[in-house]
Order: structure tokens, then C-alpha cells, then sequence
């Protein structure tokens, strides 16, 4: 089963709920469903207008204080021009962590998606020997549903240390008390 999850957290160590795309018919919203937001996308890949859709829903539309940022690696979706023209337009500073970088400037990359998939790897392999797994009529197992999928995400996320996500905050340099986040007077 191809899915793509994507997990972020605030500044402040707060998780933001999850996002996962599935595979299937391009969706144009996003809907969120027991702690998780879900869509579908014909390669189960996220694209710009996904990413516009989750930057609309993390970052409240009637929010007109400044300081609102994003700091993101340098992947096509994140730098193409709607993105960036939105991010303008809702008045979103965007930091961008150049390409080879990431291991040691993206939190995320340092330790948060490590311990992450640490959690679902070991969910999914609890679920390859339980007697949840449904077969074909030849013998060869399905795909798990997606909302046991949905479930290994929330939970797995649910269960990443808040502290461990500040300590990986701080590594990264991007901490709220950090200069770097501050608005120059």
C-alpha cells in the first residue's frame, strides 16, 4: 500500500495532526477524520495543491498577526511558485533548509521522523502476524484498510516523545527563544 505521511510539529514542540495521502482519485480537499487528515492523490504523493490546502488548515485564515513561518526542506512541492505566492499572500515567511543540509538543520530529520517510523514499522509488523491480515483467494495478503493505516499513523505519532520534539527543536537551531525566530525590530 503506497501512502505518504506527513507529520509536523510548531515551534513550540506542539504536534500538528497528521496528514496522509492515499492512493486513489486526485481529492481536492482535505478531511479530517479521528486525529488525522486524509486525501487521496493518484501516486499517493503529495503536490502543490495538497500542500496549500494543509498550509490553509494549519494556519488559521483570520490570522493577521505577523511572525508566521514554515521552515521546510528544499523539495519541489515546497519551493514551487503557488506555494510560495500563497505563502506570500497569507503573509507566511518561508524558510527553506538547502539540499544536503537536512540531517542537520531539519528537526524532523535529526530525530523526529527516525522515531516515528520506529513506531510504525513496529505496528505494521505486529499487524503482518495478527489475525487482522485479510488474504486473496489465492493466499497472498491485501493491503491493510486505510483506516488501520489512519490508526498506525495517529497512534504512532501520539506516541513520539514532546520532549524528545523539543530536544530535536533545539538541535536544529529553531527554537522560539532562538534569534533566528525572532521578527527584527
Amino acid at each position: 500500500m503506497r501512502v505518504t505521511a506527513a507529520i509536523s510539529v510548531w515551534a513550540n514542540g506542539k504536534k500538528a495532526t497528521p496528514l496522509i495521502i492515499h492512493k486513489g482519485k486526485d481529492q481536492k480537499s482535505i478531511v479530517n477524520q479521528n486525529e488525522i487528515l486524509s486525501t487521496t492523490q493518484s501516486r499517493a504523493w503529495i503536490n502543490q495543491d495538497i500542500i496549500i490546502n494543509w498550509i490553509d488548515l494549519m494556519f488559521s485564515r483570520f490570522d493577521i498577526s505577523p511572525g508566521k513561518c514554515i521552515i521546510w526542506d528544499s523539495g519541489r512541492v515546497h519551493i514551487s511558485k503557488a506555494v510560495k505566492e500563497h505563502c506570500q499572500k497569507r503573509n507566511i515567511l518561508m524558510l527553506v533548509i538547502p539540499g544536503g543540509l537536512t540531517p542537520y538543520l531539519q528537526a524532523g530529520n535529526i530525530g523526529i521522523f527516525k522515531e516515528f517510523k520506529d513506531f510504525v514499522s513496529s505496528r505494521i509488523n505486529s499487524w503482518k502476524v495478527s489475525s487482522e491480515i485479510e488474504f486473496t483467494k489465492n493466499g497472498n495478503p491485501k493491503p491493510p484498510r486505510i483506516s488501520i493505516v489512519n490508526s498506525w499513523v495517529r497512534n504512532s505519532w501520539n506516541a513520539v516523545s514532546s520532549a524528545k520534539i523539543i530536544n530535536f527543536i533545539n538541535a536544529a537551531g529553531f527554537s522560539p527563544e532562538n534569534h533566528l525566530m525572532k521578527k527584527p525590530r
